[in-house]
């Protein structure tokens, strides 16, 4: 998120890309983890991937209900798209 709003540099963006599909296989490999999605989804939103990120988020959240820090990362994914409606 925070490459995002800071406008990654062009390193730290193809950093990020590489590192997309090494978190998604982790993500195969034992789906749903609060220890990999985070990650995996910031990658995604810095990368303009809002709708996978999101998905990402929410199956955390069905996954796991009591892992608070996906109900904030999901927010402030959803007030960077400017959908406060959303992130309530």
């Amino acid at each position: 998120i925070d490459a995002f709003r800071r406008k990654a540099t062009t390193q730290t963006q193809e950093e990020l890309d590489l590192a997309i599909p090494e978190f998604e296989a982790a993500n195969r490999i034992k789906p749903n983890q609060p220890a990999v999605v985070p990650y995996l989804a910031r990658a995604m939103t810095s990368s303009r991937k809002f709708e996978a990120a999101e998905k990402l988020y929410r199956d955390l959240i069905a996954s796991h209900k009591d892992y608070l820090p996906a109900y904030t990362e999901l927010y402030i994914l959803m007030m960077l798209q400017n959908r406060p409606q959303d992130a309530e």
